[in-house]
């Protein structure tokens, strides 16, 4: 959900110290971008098992953001999108990005310059590599959502997946 930004702090000299009421009663500080899930400004991630659909699943997001359609019920507000790509060649995520536009009914010409695409495989960056690129995407295609296609494969070299501080420093620099 949305953070929340309360009426009036309970301790001026503690920051995030609120009343439970005042939180409850405060308003969102940033317009949702997936209604009910994710807002401007923070991470969400797909996980599951392999080979269930997260890459399908992550690419029919991408373009529903690029439209502003509903995503699994969910309403979606229309924004610029850059979608990497770092487990599929180029022919390979085409062929997939064509069948999900078939699915959804719609056409590239639909999608216009909201949808960019970087399609890594073969030239794999690590996460820093690939958010130091976003930022220039961000301040010169005003793009406003970024989708990694798998976070797994832009880790730095010696990172672990399933260590806790691992992963901190890269959803640290993520948030940055």
């Amino acid at each position: 959900m949305c953070d929340v930004k309360p009426k009036r702090s309970l301790r001026s000299g503690m920051k995030g110290s609120y009343e439970m009421r005042e939180v409850l009663e405060g308003t969102a500080d940033e317009e949702p971008i997936i209604e009910g899930l994710l807002c401007e400004g923070e991470t969400m991630n797909i996980v599951a098992s392999p080979k269930v659909g997260k890459s399908w699943l992550a690419l029919q997001l991408a373009y529903s953001l690029a439209l502003g359609r509903d995503w699994v019920g969910y309403r979606c507000a229309r924004k610029k999108v850059l979608y990497f790509d770092n487990e599929l060649r180029e022919k390979t995520l085409a062929m997939r990005m064509k069948l999900v536009e078939e699915a959804m009914g719609i056409t590239p010409d639909d999608v216009g310059l909201d949808l960019m695409v970087r399609a890594l495989r073969g030239d794999l960056w690590d996460i820093h590599e690939v958010l130091d690129d976003c930022e220039q995407w961000v301040h010169e295609e005003e793009v406003s959502v970024i989708v990694i296609d798998a976070l797994y494969r832009a880790l730095p070299e010696g990172c672990e997946e399933n260590s806790n501080t691992d992963m901190r420093e890269v959803y640290n620099r993520i948030d940055r």
